[in-house]
């Protein structure tokens, strides 16, 4: 499970806490502090002041400097950290201030990337309502695509915030889960999806009347048991739906429970006793059901099927990926390429013949004689094969080890061509052929 807690110190029941998710942790996130479990990604936060992180994403890519002269000391200090959160919240309420936005963590991004550091950036209420009034152009939201491709370009990470209004199981409409609408839009606007870490969730209730919180209601406001005192074991029943959601999308890589502290934020509180539930969830699997399996009788059926589908291709159609370049886990991302292209554009099978990664490896993702829908155009997904090399070529070139296996690989498969994607159909794929291309085909 993804959850993990948002710390603002280091409790005394913290090892307690690792100890009772059984090796099942994959983050933890700290708001200065920085805790160092083996295993365990941390992703830290130096907190900056509202009023100064605001004006210094306002200067755009001047401000750039003047964050790394408050942060990178910390930086330095905690080299164990695996991201590095960016300004928090700012509000993107007009076009200007996202301009300033994306202009300022294009060049953070960036920066960190050139000292060697990952970067998690966004830190926003996914719903970005203020945004839409001003009548952004469809598919939304589009508004920060660049921050996002340079968060892909240097294997970044996108932070989101949502909250339920009392309950967590309101739907994705306006509040948990509306992480899905946004990726759903960015997908219809061909921008491609980072990998999200969720850096606070939980319940939320703004309520100026409120004294405490900031003049927010947190989830020992609105669970509560029959006589009125907060009830943990409600809440969890919440957090657990919410950790089922998430492991459906595989780019989710975690999410904060707001929070672990001992100075302010009282109704949103996450204590010893809490937190141990929250590590159940973590450790918790669900109960697995053998299959009941029949038996089978083909009567040389199949033997027949494999010979009406045996096939000579002709050509080779070169692909690439849009994605990572050198993902963290490659099984993993050609997984999720192969859930994309079955549950999204419902093709039957993942659409190439074999996947080339950043070191040269070859993945044979489908039978030779298994005829996939790569190209877009049925004749030619019938007389060829479909090879993709993971990145996006757009900007930059494949590696020379990948080019090696690509061309040793038509070699293998004795096809008398060899042609781009975009030569089939109308698309950028895969990107800039004509750089490169020669250096597979040999024309």
């Amino acid at each position: 499970m993804k959850l993990t807690l948002h710390l603002q110190y280091e409790p005394d029941w913290l090892n307690e806490f690792v100890d009772r998710c059984q090796g099942k942790l994959r983050t933890i996130k700290g708001v200065n502090c920085f805790p160092n479990i083996g295993g365990v990604w941390t992703i830290g936060r130096v907190h900056v002041q509202d009023e100064l992180s605001n004006a210094l994403v306002s200067q755009g890519a001047a401000g750039v400097d003047g964050w790394l002269a408050l942060c990178e000391d910390e930086y330095r200090k905690a080299a164990h950290v695996y991201a590095w959160q960016g300004p928090n919240e700012f509000i993107l309420d007009t076009y200007k201030k996202t301009a300033w936005f994306n202009e300022f963590h294009i060049a953070y991004i960036s920066r960190m990337s050139a000292m060697g550091l990952r970067t998690m950036c966004g830190n926003i209420n996914v719903g970005w309502p203020r945004l839409r009034k001003f009548n952004d152009e469809p598919p939304y939201p589009p508004a920060i695509r660049s921050t996002i491709e340079a968060l892909v370009q240097h294997d970044g990470i996108l932070s989101l915030h949502e909250y339920g209004p009392g309950d967590m199981r309101t739907g994705q409409g306006a509040h948990c889960l509306r992480y899905r609408n946004t990726v759903a839009e960015w997908q219809a606007a061909g921008v491609l999806v980072p990998r999200i870490f969720m850096g606070e969730i939980g319940i939320d209730v703004p309520d100026e009347s409120f004294p405490l919180d900031h003049h927010h209601r947190g989830w020992r406001e609105w669970v509560k048991d029959e006589n009125g005192q907060p009830y943990p074991a409600g809440y969890l029943e919440q957090l657990k739906w919410y950790a089922g959601e998430l492991e459906k999308d595989d780019y989710i890589i975690g999410a904060s429970i707001f929070t672990v502290c001992n100075w302010d934020w009282v109704t949103f509180s996450v204590d010893r006793e809490l937190a141990m539930g929250i590590a159940d969830i973590v450790a918790w699997e669900p109960e697995v059901i053998p299959p009941v399996v029949p038996p089978i009788v083909d009567h040389n059926i199949i033997d027949l099927v494999d010979q009406l589908k045996v096939r000579t291709p002709t050509k080779a159609v070169i692909h690439h990926s849009g994605g990572r370049q050198r993902p963290v886990n490659v099984l993993r991302h050609i997984q999720a390429i192969a859930r994309y292209h079955v549950r999204h554009n419902h093709w039957n099978v993942i659409g190439y013949f074999a996947i080339i990664d950043a070191d040269g490896n070859i993945y044979r993702v489908n039978l030779p004689q298994t005829a996939s829908y790569h190209s877009g155009n049925w004749a030619t997904n019938l007389e060829s094969y479909g090879i993709c090399l993971l990145g996006d070529f757009r900007t930059y070139d494949p590696t020379p080890e990948q080019i090696a296996s690509c061309r040793w690989l038509v070699n293998q498969l004795d096809v008398v061509q060899v042609v781009p994607h975009k030569s089939v159909v109308q698309t950028v794929c895969p990107g800039r052929w004509a750089r490169w291309g020669a250096q597979i085909t040999g024309v």
